[in-house]
């Protein structure tokens, strides 16, 4: 199968690019950098930027292409999300036209979006939430905004164009090897000598293993149940459970660990005795919200489960930093 993958370069695209590449897929790949890793014979590397306007004139990229993973996302700098996030969308959309104005072929396309869409950040009330597929997009930021409206408008383009299909996933926050972000690294430092940032001890870990988030998009690519669905990706756990993931990805010795751990309960508990103003509220409130992200629609549709709770995989993924 002939497939297209966006963003191949980032995190989650070269994860992906590895499993479908080791399963025989013949793959183009669209890069905004030079890629990295050695090229097999069933891999056209194409280096493209989807924000280049004249690219919307071509079909080259899908022209031979059944399936399309577009994977290309800006987390940093928010003067290009729109750009790349919606333009981007917008042109490889119109490749996808072209394309089957030529050949008549159907289209699968994949999209990595993010749980972001549902404004959970907007949803820090304290009160459990437990937001599903149907729950009312609202994102708070640039970021989850223009992802929110590349989605949009792949399934208005669904809508009108029935030879067209889209499959929607929404991960939490993605961790494991090759990560970019270095939250989860300071976060490990920080505990390694006995300071904690304060979480509440109700609040709930939204966070999903890389290799669960590539099974889940490897499941979709050709099961009919997965056709013009949205779904979200997470692995979530008590925030108490999540640090000690941590704590037994440092420490062998249990001693070590209880040390650490009553070091940290009190450590939170001065924290939170501060006033609010005191910290960035912002960073600090995935330490604090009762938010539960339900993969129950694709564990039903897909038959998908994460291999393994989110506490083992941290422990491993925080001795594979040592």
């Amino acid at each position: 199968m002939k497939t297209l993958i966006t963003g191949s370069n980032g995190f989650i695209g070269r994860h992906l690019t590895k499993r479908l590449s080791n399963q025989g897929f013949d793959l183009k790949l669209l890069s905004r950098k030079s890629f990295q890793d050695d090229c097999q014979k069933n891999i056209e590397i194409i280096n493209g930027d989807l924000t280049d306007p004249n690219l919307a004139d071509s079909s080259t990229l899908v022209d031979d292409c059944e399936v399309v993973f577009h994977l290309a996302g800006e987390t940093t700098d928010e003067s290009k999300m729109y750009g790349l996030h919606v333009n981007g969308t917008e042109t490889l959309l119109q490749q996808v036209r072209n394309s089957y104005a030529l050949n008549q072929r159907k289209i699968h396309w994949i999209q990595l979006s993010s749980c972001g869409a549902y404004g959970a950040s907007k949803l820090n009330t304290g009160i459990p939430i437990i937001i599903t597929e149907l729950t009312r997009t609202a994102p708070q930021n640039i970021y989850e905004s223009t992802k929110t409206i590349a989605d949009d408008l792949i399934i208005d383009f669904a809508k009108n164009n029935d030879w067209f299909r889209y499959t929607i996933i929404r991960p939490s926050i993605v961790f494991g090897d090759g990560m970019q972000s270095n939250t989860l690294q300071k976060m490990a430092k920080l505990m390694k000598v006995g300071v904690w940032l304060p979480y509440h001890p109700l609040a709930t870990a939204n966070y999903v293993y890389i290799d669960d988030v590539i099974e889940a998009i490897d499941r979709c690519i050709t099961n009919p149940a997965a056709l013009n669905q949205t779904f979200i990706v997470a692995n979530d756990c008590e925030m108490s459970q999540f640090m000690d993931g941590i704590l037994a990805g440092l420490y062998d010795s249990e001693s070590l660990k209880f040390i650490n751990r009553r070091l940290g309960y009190l450590s939170s508990r001065l924290i939170n005795a501060l006033p609010q103003s005191t910290f960035n509220l912002y960073k600090l409130s995935v330490l604090s919200r009762h938010i539960h992200f339900s993969s129950n629609h694709i564990k039903q549709k897909l038959n998908w489960s994460p291999a393994t709770p989110v506490p083992e995989q941290i422990k491993k993924f925080v001795r594979s930093l040592k």
